[in-house]
């Protein structure tokens, strides 16, 4: 990838950087999602299996506590390296790099073997039906062998994003979705597999996608974010800071999947119609979590940049900018799914299913209301990435948990149960109260942050 392919957010027209920057993120989440949604596209199509499709639904937000949290501890590298790759400390960066990678692998083992023990205990907990039972089990046992693979990934895409390039990442993602695609097709259709087949097909890409970045970084030559076995060690003062920035947020991502599974726990009191339902709502919410989710890395990126090269001002031009385009592009897009929602839910179901008209239909009422707000969210992740750009850590940490996390188990505890609530669409609703309570406690720390930044700007250091 040459010099031209990377975003200097120090210099040059923000506006049109940040949504150059994001694009390539967005497209990446997305095939992301698409080779997630196969899995489930293939079994609820071609597998022949009634209880395949709410099996691996069940499993979505389990597999999110490992993965989610390693995601957390990339981004944290990802927040140093841009920092030190602004303010042009070139052996710092190097050093940084090479301590992410060692990071990552280390904890990476470590949450691979948290993950085996407590599969069946967790998929209990959620009250999983016995029919999804032994086929959830035996996805989440396949898929964690991936674990490794994907806190990889998650690190080496961080640090490539991290000096400006998000379009690697995206080439990557679209071989690896391809690569999943066939492998899914291949064990389901060819050798006649089921949920064994998909979570084999997920592995196997997610190991291509791990080893294609690391190949990608150690042919940088001349760059001192280059990767090299040679150079792998340790500096434990970066890997402090990395940790007190990556924790943090792979806790706060945790906390999600915890609430997350306390939401399923309840959909799981419902019909087996409205599990699977839910399961394919996920992949239309996982779609907009992905775009939104690149404004996050937009502004947490440009941020850490310009707070490196010590230019306050346009720290805050990347906030406005990066709000803009967050709240504009999420609308247009959102309705425009919300439009579509029913056909969107037909593409996951065999028209054979006994259940069809029941699935799409309660699909349809789940992501309602979600879809018509889902702009709350882009905000959301927008002042979540330019405080944690910043170096914020525990702050932001703790008043998004509470304005999601807490919030969203306050709504199934204490709302939902209320007559009014007592239904699909009620339940749903804990998504745009909880953005809205986020983005409103999140601003706070933007409004102090930007404070801090005009009083001490002759002071800015990394």
């Amino acid at each position: 990838m040459s010099a031209k392919k990377k975003i200097n957010f120090t210099d040059g027209p923000l506006f049109w950087q940040l949504l150059l920057f994001a694009l390539p993120i967005m497209a990446t989440g997305l095939l992301q999602m698409l080779y997630n949604a196969t899995d489930k596209m293939v079994v609820g199509q071609f597998s022949g299996d009634p209880y395949a499709l709410g099996a691996i639904g069940s499993t979505t937000f389990i597999a999110g506590l490992i993965i989610n949290f390693m995601a957390g501890l990339g981004s944290g590298a990802g927040i140093i390296v841009s920092q030190l790759y602004g303010a042009k400390r070139e052996s710092d960066t190097t050093r940084a790099v090479h301590t992410s990678i060692i990071m990552s692998i280390g904890i990476a083992l470590v949450m691979s073997a948290i993950a085996y023990a407590s599969a069946k205990p967790l998929l209990l907990l959620l009250g999983t039906r016995e029919e999804f039972l032994s086929r959830a089990l035996l996805y989440l046992n396949i898929t964690y062998s991936g674990i490794l693979a994907s806190a990889l990934y998650n690190t080496t895409s961080a640090i490539l994003r991290a000096v400006g390039d998000s379009r690697t990442p995206l080439i990557i993602g679209a071989i690896s979705g391809i690569v999943n695609v066939i492998f899914n097709l291949f064990f389901v259709i060819v050798c006649g597999m089921s949920v064994a087949g998909v979570g084999i097909a997920t592995v196997i890409a997610q190991y291509f996608s791990a080893i294609a970045t690391l190949v990608i970084l150690s042919r940088k030559r001349g760059e001192c974010y280059r990767f090299s076995l040679s150079k792998l060690r340790c500096d434990m003062s970066l890997l402090r800071r990395i940790i007190r920035l990556g924790v943090p947020t792979g806790l706060q991502s945790t906390c999600f999947s915890i609430t997350n599974m306390i939401t399923t726990s309840a959909v799981n009191t419902f019909s087996p119609a409205h599990i699977t339902a839910h399961s394919v709502s996920g992949n239309i919410d996982g779609m907009l979590d992905v775009m939104s989710g690149s404004f996050m890395h937009s502004s947490m990126n440009a941020t850490g940049q310009n707070l490196g090269a010590m230019k306050p001002k346009r720290i805050k031009r990347v906030f406005a900018y990066s709000m803009a385009q967050a709240l504009g592009i999420m609308i247009v897009v959102s309705w425009t799914l919300r439009f579509f929602r029913q056909d969107l839910a037909a593409i996951f179901v065999s028209t054979g299913d006994d259940n069809f008209g029941d699935i799409v239909k309660y699909t349809a009422e789940w992501t309602g209301t979600m879809l018509a707000t889902y702009c709350l969210q882009g905000a959301m992740n927008v002042a979540l990435g330019t405080v944690r750009g910043l170096g914020y850590s525990i702050a932001p940490l703790l008043l998004n948990v509470i304005g999601t996390c807490v919030t969203r188990i306050v709504w199934v505890f204490a709302i939902f149960p209320l007559e009014p609530f007592r239904n699909f669409a009620g339940l749903a609703m804990l998504y745009p109260v909880s953005w809205l309570a986020s983005t409103l406690l999140l601003s706070v720390i933007v409004i102090i942050a930007f404070r801090r930044l005009s009083r001490n700007e002759s002071k800015l250091k990394v």
